[in-house]
């Protein structure tokens, strides 16, 4: 459908959204920053978190566990 491009780049390749993939989705422009920022608010719209948005599923850990991970980053 050509919504990403796929460009060589060492031994992986580098993926890319294509004009068309803002098409597809109607959005204003193709820029990786904006089409974060649109999948947030929607996230937000439908009041659920982005993990569950996206489809992951979280990992249960303890408090101690949570501090040093938001420590972390």
């Amino acid at each position: 459908m050509g919504l990403y491009s796929a460009e060589p780049q060492g031994r992986t390749r580098l993926l890319a959204t294509t004009h068309r993939f803002a098409e597809y989705f109607n959005l204003d422009t193709g820029d990786p920053e904006s089409i974060k920022r649109k999948i947030i608010e929607l996230a937000k719209e439908q009041k659920m978190g982005l993990d569950k948005w996206l489809g992951k599923q979280g990992i249960g850990v303890t408090p101690m566990f949570e501090s040093i991970m938001d420590f972390a980053g």
